[in-house]
């Protein structure tokens, strides 16, 4: 019975703007039709319900947390290999395979502009420096390291995890802000 409230209450916060419709289909059900007087209550409770329900502190917090940036921010898992060699200021690149997956990973930190046009050096060839995230694993509470980088293309370091003669998108790390 616990199981059913609850999957009944999460049903109802997630479709609260239904109700006021499903009581409207009742009475059709019930009576046949409907007056314009009842049509018009399903209104204006609805209205109420949207007054009373809507997300709007909700929204305000996401808001607030859009300003700290740190959602919005890439996060890049990598082994404890190279975190340790990033943070010791000894690897000062990190390595991705040009694939769709990081296409659309870097266009949201670096902007499609740059992305497409800067970075194959046509238009402005100035990279951006953006701040990413470096995690050590795939968990969240694994250690991580906010770093100052600059995106480009190009052949990395073998010493670093590159393959030789093979072009990645390129990492240059300019600073480590927090670890």
């Amino acid at each position: 019975m616990k199981k059913f409230r609850k999957r009944l209450k999460t049903y109802y916060y997630k479709h609260w703007n239904c109700l006021p419709w499903f009581i409207c289909g009742l009475m059709i059900l019930i009576r046949g039709d409907i007056s314009r007087f009842n049509y018009g209550s399903m209104w204006i409770a609805l209205l109420i319900m949207m007054w009373f329900f809507c997300p709007t502190e909700d929204i305000n917090k996401l808001s607030e947390t859009e300003s700290k940036g740190d959602d919005d921010m890439l996060v890049l898992p990598i082994k404890k290999k190279w975190y340790d060699m990033i943070l010791a200021g000894e690897k000062t690149e990190e390595y991705r395979e040009i694939k769709s997956y990081y296409d659309s990973r870097f266009e949201s930190v670096f902007g499609c502009q740059w992305l497409f046009r800067g970075i194959d050096g046509v238009g402005d060839t100035t990279p951006p420096e953006k701040e990413i995230i470096f995690r050590n694993g795939y968990s969240r509470s694994s250690r991580q390291a906010k770093a100052t980088c600059t995106l480009t293309k190009g052949t990395g370091n073998p010493e670093w995890g590159a393959e030789p003669g093979v072009e990645y998108y390129v990492l240059h790390i300019k600073k480590i802000q927090e670890a």
